[in-house]
C-alpha cells in the first residue's frame, strides 16, 4: 500500500479535543478506582492497614491526574492552542493509559481469586504498575507538558 492510499490513521487531530478525550479518561478510571476504594475501606475490607492501601492507590493516580489538571489551569488563562498531534500518537497514549488504568482496577478487583491478602497484591502490582506508568506519562506528556507543543 503506497502513502497515497495510507488509511486516515496518520491523520492530525487537535491537540485541546486530544487533551479533553484523555482527561476524560482519567477522571473516569480515577472516579472509579476511587469509588471502589472508598467502598472497601467502609466495608472495613483493610482492616487496620486502611492506610497503607489508600498510600498504594494514591501514588497510581495522583501525578498523572495532577499533570492533566494543571495543564488545564495554565491554559485557561489564554487562547485556546490551535495545535494538532498525529493521530497514532494520540490513539497510542490513549489505549495506553486505558491499558493501565485497567491493570490499576484489576488489583483490588482481582484481588480475592488470587488468594492473597489485599495488601501483599498490592505490594506485588507495583512491579508491573510502575513499569507501565512510566511508558503512560511519557506519552501524556506529549499534550500535557509545555503548554502541549505536540505540532502544528
Amino acid at each position: 500500500m503506497d502513502r497515497s492510499t495510507a488509511p486516515e490513521v496518520a491523520k492530525r487531530l487537535p491537540l485541546v479535543w486530544c487533551q479533553r478525550r484523555l482527561a476524560l479518561l482519567w477522571l473516569g478510571g480515577a472516579a472509579v478506582l476511587v469509588l471502589l476504594m472508598i467502598a472497601q475501606s467502609m466495608g472495613n475490607k483493610y482492616g487496620g492497614a486502611t492506610d497503607q492501601a489508600w498510600g498504594w492507590l494514591l501514588p497510581t493516580i495522583v501525578p498523572t491526574l495532577s499533570l492533566i489538571v494543571g495543564a488545564f489551569a495554565a491554559a485557561a488563562r489564554g487562547p485556546l492552542a490551535q495545535a494538532t498531534v498525529d493521530g497514532f500518537s494520540y490513539r497510542l497514549t490513549f489505549w495506553l493509559s486505558a491499558f493501565y488504568l485497567v491493570l490499576v482496577i484489576a488489583v483490588p478487583l482481582a484481588q480475592p481469586l488470587t488468594g492473597r491478602p489485599p495488601l501483599e497484591l498490592m505490594q506485588l502490582s507495583k512491579l508491573w504498575l510502575e513499569a507501565v506508568q512510566g511508558i503512560v506519562g511519557i506519552s501524556l506528556g506529549v499534550y500535557f507538558v509545555s503548554g502541549g507543543s505536540g505540532g502544528t
